[in-house]
């Protein structure tokens, strides 16, 4: 049946049923995407002064998850996709189109990312407006693959008209993740904890930010043009 409206409440309770069919191939994507972050925090934990090829610490834990974070949309795309259109996907299956979708979903995610600053940079609004219009590029280029113009292109096509409820559903994802910043200053955690901290937070929301960008962006197909199986053969 075609989709005939675009709501946060709609995504969100979508995004939650294809958590919990896939709650292992979630957590393991989700965690050796983050495992180059949990090890550099840990070693900076254990040696505070150790030195890291001249970076200084916050800057290498920030690479190692910029570095993760697109690997997880990738197989979660996958996930998404494959749940709603066929049900869930084998053991491994996710994994392994990961490290495939990989260097196109880095790309376009470090060139959006790079572009969401800058906006935010120039009075915070061309970001937001950045961000909204460009929300499932990434997992465009996961399930497509038609490289990075292209799911740009794709991207601003997809959101044209739903990008308020994007706007919304963007607002639900940050408020939370910024609110667990402090955590560890209120719980008292040993400062030196603090960059596990902060990997442990981007390992989480990435997964939840994965699966609801992908259901976002199946929605939105879906709605847009009709054709279910069309999303499917993607993955045939």
């Amino acid at each position: 049946m075609q989709a005939t409206r675009f709501a946060i409440g709609d995504v969100l309770k979508t995004s939650l049923s294809v958590f919990g069919k896939n709650l292992p191939a979630v957590c393991v994507l989700g965690g050796l995407a983050h495992v180059p972050g949990f090890v550099i925090a840990l070693a900076i934990a254990n040696q505070p002064a150790l030195s890291l090829y001249g970076l200084d610490h916050d800057t290498a834990v920030l690479l190692a998850l910029l570095a993760g974070d697109p690997f997880a949309a990738a197989g979660l795309a996958y996930v998404v996709v494959r749940t709603l259109r066929s049900g869930p996907p084998a053991r491994g299956e996710a994994l392994v189109y990961a490290m495939r979708a990989f260097p196109l979903v880095l790309l376009t995610n470090c060139i959006l990312v790079v572009a969401f600053v800058l906006g935010l940079l120039a009075l915070i609004l061309p970001g937001v407006i950045v961000w909204v219009v460009f929300f499932v590029a990434p997992q465009v280029a996961a399930v497509e693959c038609s490289g990075v113009a292209a799911a740009f292109r794709r991207s601003r096509a997809l959101t044209k008209g739903r990008r308020i409820a994007l706007f919304g559903l963007t607002l639900l994802l940050f408020v939370p993740h910024f609110a667990a910043d402090p955590l560890p200053t209120l719980m008292a955690f040993p400062p030196q904890y603090d960059h596990l901290w902060d990997v442990f937070l981007s390992m989480f929301f990435s997964i939840v930010w994965g699966i609801v960008a992908g259901v976002a962006y199946h929605d939105l197909r879906i709605l847009k043009e009709g054709g279910g199986q069309r999303i499917a053969d993607v993955f045939a």
